[in-house]
């Protein structure tokens, strides 16, 4: 994940936004609160006129517990996650929130 523009809303970090895996046909989501607590993401990075630096962030989804998705080794599975995905935060290019790729497990 990265934030490559301003600081996201208190509102909207805290209380809104989700962030959602979709894995075959089960799916969980996160609030953006629980997957960075610090506030990384939140904070952001304004690019100015020539560009800037990207903030990213790195998190790993709970193999147990009520959020959790187990996967089974000597699998495939088609994995798609989407950042936001219920349009809270404001964003200029939501066509950048989301991503699908296959995972050998």
């Amino acid at each position: 994940m990265c934030n490559k523009g301003h600081s996201i809303p208190d509102v909207d970090y805290n209380t809104c936004s989700y962030v959602k895996i979709v894995i075959s046909i089960e799916s969980k989501s996160i609030f953006f609160r629980d997957i960075d607590p610090s506030g990384i993401l939140q904070k952001g990075k304004p690019s100015g006129w020539f560009g800037g630096s990207v903030t990213y962030f790195n998190y790993v989804w709970p193999d147990s517990g009520y959020k959790g998705i187990k996967l089974e080794q000597g699998r495939s599975y088609n994995v798609e996650v989407i950042l936001d995905y219920n349009c809270r935060i404001s964003d200029s290019n939501r066509s950048n929130n989301k991503r699908k790729v296959t995972l050998s497990y």
